[in-house]
């Protein structure tokens, strides 16, 4: 029994010094330079990989929302460069209260709000709202103008209008016809002029908004101007 008994004290003693020994190893190990050095080295390689893949993203992000504003901008200021023709087309303080039919060029550029989803989140989500208006008062122009054209075509075509007078020069007509055909002709006219006059303005506001938003929100980018040009990018904010 005493043979035993001091056989296991023996191992126990030599146990407890392997793990002694084994603590000791892996603790110099650990408090070494080396290891340290590779472990710090590990974990900043690993935070700087990561803050600049943080970057990177929300870099490309920005990149996106800014493209998404150029191309709603581009929309806007082709659509009012189409309303200048027109108006230069038709210089006349009452230039719909006649029986001309409208020119149509227009551009079918319209601002794609698929792109301006992030504006919803923005310093000025009423910004999605002016873009809108201004979008939909432009459209309303062109199909109430169609509409205009339409209603004169109906009225020189009905056997009750007689053309008293037509100058070569100017393109003045002067005609009678159905009252009920003159009647629509002058809510047609009426129409077109608040529709145009509306779509100026919108026009109008909707491009500043939207230069002031550029501005604050994308600082450093590029913006487009009405005259066509393109801003200098301004100090990006620090």
């Amino acid at each position: 029994m005493r043979l035993l008994g001091a056989d296991f004290s023996y191992w126990a003693a030599y146990a407890k010094a392997l793990l002694f020994w084994a603590l000791h190893t892996v603790g110099k190990f650990i408090g070494s330079t080396e290891f340290i050095s590779s472990l710090v080295g590990a974990f900043c390689g690993a935070g700087a990989a990561f803050v600049l893949e943080s970057r990177r993203r929300r870099r490309e992000k920005k990149e996106r929302q800014h493209e998404g504003l150029l191309r709603a901008q581009s929309a806007l200021l082709a659509q009012g460069n189409s309303l200048g023709w027109f108006e230069a087309q038709y210089p006349e303080d009452n230039r719909f209260d006649n029986l001309k039919t409208i020119i149509l060029g227009f551009t079918n550029q319209v601002v794609d709000f698929d792109e301006l989803g992030f504006l919803g989140a923005s310093s000025r989500p009423q910004l999605i709202i002016e873009l809108d208006v201004a979008n939909a008062s432009f459209e309303q122009f062109k199909r109430l103008s169609e509409f205009r054209n339409v209603a004169i075509e109906e009225f020189f075509r009905d056997p009750g209008t007689v053309v008293h007078e037509f100058d070569e020069a100017s393109g003045r007509i002067r005609a009678s016809g159905p009252l009920r055909l003159k009647f629509k002709l002058r809510q047609a006219n009426e129409g077109v002029s608040h529709a145009f006059e509306a779509a100026k303005e919108r026009n109008k506001e909707a491009v500043a908004a939207l230069l002031t938003f550029a501005g604050k929100e994308f600082p450093g980018m590029q913006t487009h101007y009405p005259s066509g040009t393109v801003a200098k990018p301004s100090a990006p904010n620090k």
